[in-house]
């Protein structure tokens, strides 16, 4: 299956994705400032951004996405019925909420299969993620910092390996239904326990 072409980006180059609902404070006008930003560094670079939003934050999106380097590079696709064929296309997954959002279950979903997540330590993230072991953080609205982070991970192949396996077996040993299922039955047993 080619899961690219599906999207049309090229097989050969490195693509970095941002899927979240398309609202500003989500980020996603930093993450394209960003991708604007690294682009001019790295020619490998592509991006991949999808999601839903209100028609008029859509267009400036657009107006954003087509206003820098990275134009020709950056796919805009309507929501998808499943996360995992987006996931399969990427090589790093961005999380660039602006707001506090405390458990982004994109998060776990790009950690549980091998991909490294770059963004913001907004919120829940920093828990989530392992600033430099499974991902790489940088502070909310640093669009530079943003930008240094992409072309770091975008050049670093072996990089890119190294905190998308660490991210996976994190995934499995904090976020699996088991340790889900057993956290929540030891709180059931304690809670039995001190109604005695």
């Amino acid at each position: 299956l080619d899961t690219r072409g599906r999207f049309d980006l090229p097989n050969d180059g490195v693509v970095i994705g941002l899927f979240s609902q398309l609202v500003e404070h989500k980020g996603s006008l930093d993450f394209v400032s960003a991708a604007h930003q690294a682009a001019k560094s790295d020619s490998t670079l592509h991006f991949l951004i999808a999601g839903h939003g209100r028609a008029s934050f859509l267009q400036r999106l657009r107006e954003a996405i087509a206003s820098g380097a990275a134009a020709d590079r950056i796919r805009l696709v309507p929501p998808q019925d499943e996360i995992w064929p987006l996931l399969a296309a990427v090589d790093a997954t961005a999380v660039t909420t602006l707001w506090p959002d405390p458990l982004p279950r994109i998060v776990m979903e790009a950690m549980a299969v091998g991909l490294p997540v770059i963004g913001y330590t907004g919120g829940g993230v920093p828990e989530m993620v392992v600033d430099g072991k499974t991902g790489m953080l940088c502070t909310p609205g640093d669009t530079d910092g943003l930008a240094a982070v992409m072309v770091r991970v975008a050049k670093d192949e072996e990089l890119r390996r190294q905190l998308g396996n660490a991210g996976r077996e994190r995934s499995q040993r904090l976020f699996s239904v088991k340790r889900h299922v057993d956290l929540i039955e030891a709180a059931l047993q304690s809670a039995a326990i001190s109604a005695r």
